[in-house]
């Protein structure tokens, strides 16, 4: 999604979007599968990832994915108790 260039982290930042694409749904269900304000652990491995969540470190192969992201980030941490490692 708008990556300028495709690599690890880039592949890495697409499936943390993935993941809260799947996720955030849950949040109008008349019947969700993860219940709200539910702990929920994303791990990945990539540092840049992890960064741009949680120090909102700038990633250099997309802005554009990267921000979309941290969008998606913000309203799963209003709906469950997400965090990343």
């Amino acid at each position: 999604m708008g990556a300028s260039r495709l690599t690890n982290n880039t592949a890495e930042l697409q499936a943390i979007v993935e993941a809260l694409l799947i996720l955030l749904p849950q949040v109008d269900a008349e019947i969700p599968i993860i219940g709200l304000m539910e702990p929920l652990v994303i791990r990945s491995d990539s540092r840049c990832a992890v960064g741009a969540i949680r120090n909102g470190t700038r990633v250099t192969s997309s802005f554009l994915l990267r921000d979309f992201m941290l969008r998606l980030w913000k309203r799963a941490r209003e709906a469950y108790d997400v965090r990343i490692v």
